[in-house]
């Protein structure tokens, strides 16, 4: 089987919840059932998603294991637990944080994910790149400057930044947790990940400011309109 090396954590907050209560369940289950000897699950918030979802409503396959299973089996790391998630392979890489990940019925976490937010870094970072010097430049009175000159010597940019900052702007906060994955995805150890935990920040102000009082989207369609 093919396999790309992707951060554990990536994986993790992507795919699985460890949280506490019962054994392993299925995230289709609502509970165990009580005649069948084990545990009833009573609650299990998965929190994988960057918000608080009850297990119940979990649009996804969600391992869960119980604190006191993992400390039976003095788990560590993705391949100390692997084997009581049904379906899921973990081959460790030899890199710190770093595992080989399949899942059943999903296929390898491989290129294609790799290609995905690759594209998404690039296509939804020169957006926010663009956005953040649009914004500087208009707090600091240089906005009229700076359309000039990008109409003079990069056309192409101004074109794509007075599409793409309008479609961006209901899109913003479905956008923050995205930047946070990428940054992930590119590595901890790797200074430009911070681009994209800032892009992150960026969409969630920006999509503060849509839902209120707009100065910031003002800012930005005045520099667009000029």
């Amino acid at each position: 089987m093919m396999t790309r090396r992707l951060p554990s954590r990536l994986f993790a907050s992507a795919a699985l919840a460890i949280a506490g209560g019962a054994g392993a369940v299925h995230a289709q289950s609502q509970a165990t059932s009580p005649a069948s000897g084990a545990a009833a699950v009573t609650e299990v918030v998965v929190t994988a998603e960057k918000r608080t979802e009850r297990l119940q409503e979990v649009a996804a396959s969600v391992g869960v294991v119980s604190g006191a299973t993992l400390e039976r089996m003095q788990a560590t790391s993705l391949e100390d637990w692997a084997g009581y998630v049904p379906g899921l392979t973990v081959a460790d890489q030899g890199a710190p944080g770093e595992s080989s990940i399949a899942i059943d019925g999903i296929g390898p976490i491989g290129a294609a994910s790799a290609l995905k937010l690759s594209y998404a870094g690039i296509t939804k970072g020169l957006t926010a790149i663009g956005a953040a010097m649009i914004l500087a430049a208009e707090r600091m009175g240089a906005g009229p400057a700076l359309k000039q000159e990008l109409a003079a010597s990069q056309p192409q940019i101004l074109a794509r930044l007075s599409k793409s900052l309008p479609d961006m702007y209901p899109k913003a906060y479905r956008w923050v947790d995205e930047m946070r994955f990428i940054a992930e995805f590119v590595g901890a150890t790797f200074p430009e990940a911070g681009i994209f935990d800032g892009a992150a920040g960026l969409y969630q102000r920006l999509a503060k400011d849509v839902a209120g009082a707009g100065k910031e989207r003002t800012s930005l369609n005045v520099f667009l309109a000029r």
